[in-house]
């Protein structure tokens, strides 16, 4: 059984322009449409169970829309899908709206310091990590670089290890194996904290570094690493064909595949059992 930690879709009439856009500065391949049934499709052929929605509003004015979008994809679904929503730190309304994202449900919250162009370390963030706290909302960032701004460090493992040390009780993913491009960072200051690490999108040449994330992986608590792809940008199949290949010990992979993230999303064992047969 797989769970997947880092997946992205995109309401129909928009997936075609997201996927361009998006696309156009990934120059990653594609291995869905974008879309809630293309997703589950792929799913079903490469043996993905469950997967959890990452959505991202890119601007204030999107909190809404974007959240009602990704509490319907979970309950659209059929109980394939886990969702986080998402919430600007720029935006006036954003502690209120996360007190909506807890009622509609949504399982935590994404953010991205490139999409959003904010500072991980501004009061206005800084909000935000306290009311996802105080609200029992998990937080996952994009760590690392990220093709849309080349060489541009927005989301250091150094910041993020400082926003766990001041916030022990706050539950805290760190994509892209900790850190996208920046895996010493990494090491030096995330490996061995509690936090937890996806895996998504390690397979794809800018970012396979295979030394230096089995190094990264077998430092760090194997009860807080995730399996994610980052589809529609990277297919899971290949994702964990890659993260098999890094020689981790056999008996972490169940943990890596499902029951880590089962147990961060509160997925029923009864679920669990049903899908593995």
């Amino acid at each position: 059984m797989i769970i997947d930690t880092h997946m992205h879709i995109y309401p129909d009439f928009l997936a075609p322009k997201a996927m361009s856009r998006i696309g156009g500065v990934s120059a990653a391949p594609t291995c869905t449409d974008g879309t809630m049934d293309g997703t589950l499709k792929m799913m079903d052929e490469q043996g993905v169970s469950f997967g959890l929605l990452l959505h991202i509003a890119t601007e204030p004015r999107q909190q809404h829309n974007v959240n009602n979008f990704a509490a319907e994809s979970m309950q659209n679904s059929n109980g394939r899908f886990y969702s986080f929503g998402s919430v600007h730190p720029d935006a006036e309304d954003a502690v209120d709206e996360l007190y909506r994202i807890k009622e509609l449900g949504l399982r935590g919250v994404k953010l991205h310091p490139y999409y959003q162009d904010f500072d991980m370390e501004g009061k206005n963030a800084v909000k935000v990590y306290e009311t996802c706290r105080a609200l029992g909302l998990p937080i996952a960032f994009h760590m690392g670089f990220d093709p849309v701004e080349p060489g541009v460090m927005r989301a250091s493992p150094r910041v993020l290890s400082q926003l766990i040390f001041a916030m022990p009780d706050l539950t805290v993913i760190a994509a892209h194996m900790g850190g996208m491009g920046c895996s010493d960072e990494v090491g030096m200051y995330l490996c061995g904290k509690t936090v937890y690490i996806d895996t998504a999108y390690s397979a794809q040449p800018r970012a396979s570094s295979p030394d230096a994330h089995r190094e990264l992986l077998l430092a760090h608590d194997p009860s807080l690493i995730l399996f994610g792809s980052d589809a529609p940008w990277s297919a899971p199949a290949a994702e964990w064909e890659y993260l098999k290949s890094l020689g981790l010990p056999e008996e972490w992979l169940p943990g890596i595949a499902y029951k880590n993230a089962a147990r961060l999303l509160g997925i029923e064992a009864g679920l669990i059992d049903d899908c593995g047969k």
